[in-house]
């Protein structure tokens, strides 16, 4: 499946609020980010999601990832070194 379309405009500022992996799962689209079934799968479609959004940046603008890191199980997982 492909990505929705960007708007065709760049932005000073972007503000990007994922889903977070395993937590709240939000449908069952394979490009929903909360679908994902593993860590490395949600990594990845993060850090292209991420990537596709940089692109509507200005140069020299900002965007702004709002995640938090993840416990389950006994585990920590550091979602944010993942992100770019």
């Amino acid at each position: 499946m492909l990505a929705s379309p960007l708007p065709q405009a760049q932005f000073d500022l972007v503000w990007y609020h994922p889903p977070y992996w395993d937590i709240i799962r939000y449908s069952s689209d394979p490009r929903d980010l909360s679908a994902c079934p593993t860590l490395e799968e949600f990594e990845t479609k993060l850090n292209l999601s991420a990537e596709r959004l940089f692109s509507a940046v200005t140069r020299g603008g900002i965007l702004a990832v709002l995640i938090g890191d993840k416990r389950k199980s006994g585990q920590y997982f550091p979602l944010l070194r993942t992100c770019l």
